[in-house]
């Protein structure tokens, strides 16, 4: 019976209808359950010349049962048959073949680490670097979207030996955004950093890619490059608090303070198109993602560098930007923040209640500041000697022309410390007198607090 399968299946390889072929596919798993003179006729007569095939849809379908086969099969096996098969497909002239071949590596190379071959693995993750240096984008990105599932697949020192060399070098020469983007996100992902830094070589093997990123220059930017750098850089910005807790708050100050304050600034900077006439493009997540860390970042060396960031992020033209600064005051505050309370009153709400009444300027009032100061004050409640230089300001809420105004204070008072309501709860319920459903609500759910 397995002779007369081996027949018809070398009739089947050879026919021209290939959907015959795909038949073949669900077979091939199977291969381990037969003699080795099965096998043979199976993989070498039957499975290999569909894997080289001349239509790319059969070779893109063998590519498909690669990873099953190869788990089926012991290590000489594998060592013999599913090394030549990957390498034809990651040589094949088709970019379509390549690509389907990357979205395959993680799970091949898990199946033949499973078995500890060593070796073969090893070879195999050779050609997976190659795919992540093909000259084809798609190729590129679908290896740089597997980083996480072949860190996964593979001992965490040969990553750091085999891999992240490549990474370091492809961010200094790659030009796809997506790509870029990819290999950004991989080298802040949590495991990767984990894992690496307990190996020792987070200095040495994730801090270039960073900074390379970081300090990324596209020439001659047009809008559309700006923003796609600052999508890159934002990557590495938002998992600043994870780089701090791997490098160290002190060294990651020292050594890119500068560098934060320039990204801040160049992210509101004007610029022109040729022919175009001046554009002011603010790439408000790069702000607030700096902001985001500050308390984590403070150090004692550098609280000039924390205050001025945090002041800029509290006048800033986006809403979202202001209110990260506006919930940092109380971050500050915190015993296990450098800033610390004194620093805060001394420093930081002195340019608060400036902000509140520039935005209660009668010649250019602006409300939405006022609510960004709501929120800064209110975090405050909790240390009473910040809130008695803020407490006149937040009573003045509850008397502000803006409706807005007046309901996020009553919101906000769910939030603060007991000890200050009575003489805020007065002034609430004065407003209780104007019916307004929202006004009723937001005291309504004080009361069941």
């Amino acid at each position: 019976g397995k002779f007369a399968f081996g027949k018809a299946a070398n009739s089947v390889c050879t026919d021209k209808n290939r959907t015959l072929g795909d038949g073949l596919f669900h077979v091939s798993p199977r291969v381990n359950e037969g003699s080795n003179s099965f096998k043979n006729t199976l993989l070498e007569g039957c499975f290999g010349p569909l894997t080289s095939d001349t239509q790319e849809y059969v070779r893109i379908s063998a590519i498909a049962q690669t990873a099953e086969i190869c788990s089926c099969l012991g290590a000489k096996d594998n060592e013999k048959w599913t090394l030549s098969y990957v390498s034809s497909f990651c040589s094949d002239a088709s970019w379509r073949v390549r690509y389907t071949i990357v979205t395959n590596f993680g799970l091949i190379i898990k199946a033949v680490q499973s078995d500890n071959k060593e070796r073969l693995s090893q070879k195999l993750l050779s050609l997976y670097l190659e795919m992540l240096q093909d000259p084809q984008m798609e190729v590129r990105l679908q290896a740089a979207k597997e980083l996480v599932c072949i860190f996964n697949s593979i001992e965490s020192s040969r990553f750091v030996g085999s891999v992240l060399p490549v990474v370091k070098s492809l961010v200094c020469t790659e030009t796809q955004i997506a790509v870029l983007l990819c290999l950004a996100e991989a080298s802040v992902n949590a495991s990767i950093v984990h894992k690496v830094s307990s190996l020792g070589g987070a200095k040495e093997n994730l801090l270039p890619i960073w900074e390379q990123i970081l300090n990324s220059k596209i020439p001659k930017e047009t809008e559309s490059d700006m923003t796609s750098r600052s999508m890159i850089q934002a990557k590495v910005l938002k998992k600043l608090d994870l780089i701090a807790d791997t490098l160290g708050s002190p060294f990651v100050m020292k050594e890119w303070g500068a560098l934060l304050q320039q990204i801040y600034k160049d992210s509101k900077a004007s610029f022109s198109i040729e022919g175009e006439k001046e554009m002011v493009h603010p790439q408000w997540r790069l702000r607030q993602a700096i902001l985001s860390s500050l308390d984590i970042l403070a150090q004692p060396d550098y609280l000039h560098l924390i205050v001025e960031l945090w002041e800029m992020g509290i006048r800033d033209d986006v809403f979202q930007v202001r209110l990260t600064a506006a919930n940092l005051v109380a971050k500050f505050c915190s015993n296990s923040c450098a800033v610390g309370l004194p620093t805060v009153m001394n420093d930081l709400i002195p340019v608060l209640n400036r902000f509140h009444d520039e935005a209660s300027n009668a010649d250019s009032p602006n409300y939405l500041r006022r609510m960004t100061y709501l929120h800064a004050a209110s975090s405050l409640s909790y240390y009473p000697e910040a809130w008695d230089l803020v407490r006149s300001r937040f009573e003045s809420a509850f008397r502000d022309p803006i409706p807005n105004v007046r309901l996020k204070a009553c919101r906000l008072l769910i939030t603060l410390d007991e000890t200050v309501l009575p003489g805020l709860l007065p002034l609430a319920m004065e407003l209780s007198e104007e019916n307004d459903p929202d006004i009723v609500s937001a005291l309504s759910n004080l009361r069941h607090k």
